[in-house]
C-alpha cells in the first residue's frame, strides 16, 4: 500500500489537504483514483489509513497503527563530497536506518558549503526514502559542522570508519543506545583529524578487507551494526 509522510498542519479533523507535490505524486505518478485507500504517516504518531476524495483531499481514519523505529539511534557525521553525492548518502542511509545526517567540512573537503536549494533537496529525498522503506521517523538533516564540533553521543559510542581500525564485529560487540559514525571525504581524514577524533573518544573501526567509497561507507556500517545487534 502506498504511504506518504504528511505534516500534522495539513490535517483538519478527519480531512487532510495534500500539497500540490503530493497530489501530483498520487494522481499522476501512482495513478490513484477517488476511493483508493492509502496510508498517511505523521511522525511520532503512527500511520492512518486514508481514502482519496479528489481535489487534493483525503479522509483519514482516526485509528492508528504504531510504527516501531530501530532500537539504536545512528548518527552519521559525513564529510561533504563533490557532485552532490551527499544526496545518495541521504537516500541509502535513510533506508539503512540512519536517523541524523550531519554534513562535515574537513581539510580535504572539496565542497565546503551547502546552498538552501541543496539542503531542501536532501530533506525531500529523506522524506521519499522514509515513505519507500516505511520507517517511523524522517531523518534529520543538520547544518554543516566542522570536525571540532563533533563528539560521541553521551549515551552511546563513536566510531571512526578507518581501513586500519579494528574489525567492526570485534570492536562493537554489545548493543548501544546511540552510535555516531564518522566518515571522511574522498581522500579520507588527515592524520591530524584522525587523531582529533580518537582523542574525542571515537574508536577506529574497519568494515572488512575491502575499501568502500565514502558515499557508501556510512550506510554499509549502519546495516552491519543492525545485523550484529538484531539477531
Amino acid at each position: 500500500m502506498i504511504r506518504i509522510v504528511c505534516d500534522p498542519g495539513q490535517r483538519a479533523g478527519d480531512r487532510l489537504v495534500l500539497t500540490s507535490e503530493q497530489t501530483h505524486y498520487l494522481e499522476r505518478v501512482m495513478r490513484q483514483k477517488i476511493g483508493d485507500v492509502l496510508e498517511v504517516h505523521f511522525a511520532g504518531e503512527g500511520v492512518h489509513r486514508a481514502t482519496l476524495l479528489g481535489a487534493g483531499e483525503l479522509q483519514i481514519d482516526p485509528a492508528t497503527t504504531p510504527v516501531l523505529e530501530l532500537p539504536t539511534r545512528i548518527l552519521l557525521y559525513q564529510a561533504l563530497l563533490k557532485h552532490d553525492h551527499f544526496a545518495e548518502i541521504v537516500e541509502r542511509g535513510t533506508e539503512a536506518g540512519i536517523a541524523d545526517f550531519i554534513p562535515l567540512v574537513t581539510d580535504r573537503s572539496i565542497v565546503r558549503e551547502v546552498t538552501p536549494n541543496r539542503d531542501q533537496r536532501w530533506r525531500k529525498i529523506a522524506i521519499e526514502a522514509t515513505e519507500q522503506c516505511r520507517r517511523a521517523e524522517v531523518p534529520r538533516i543538520h547544518p554543516v559542522a566542522s570536525l571540532k564540533d563533533i563528539r560521541p553521543p553521551e549515551a552511546g559510542i563513536g566510531l571512526l570508519l578507518d581501513p586500519s581500525g579494528l574489525p567492526l564485529r570485534t570492536a562493537v560487540a554489545n548493543h548501544a543506545v546511540a552510535v555516531a559514525l564518522a566518515v571522511g571525504p574522498e581522500g579520507g581524514f588527515t592524520a591530524e583529524e584522525r587523531s582529533l577524533l580518537i582523542d574525542r573518544g571515537f574508536l577506529a573501526v574497519s568494515l572488512g578487507p575491502h575499501i568502500f567509497r565514502s558515499e557508501n561507507a556510512g550506510a554499509f556500517a549502519a546495516v552491519m551494526l543492525l545485523g550484529l545487534w538484531m539477531r
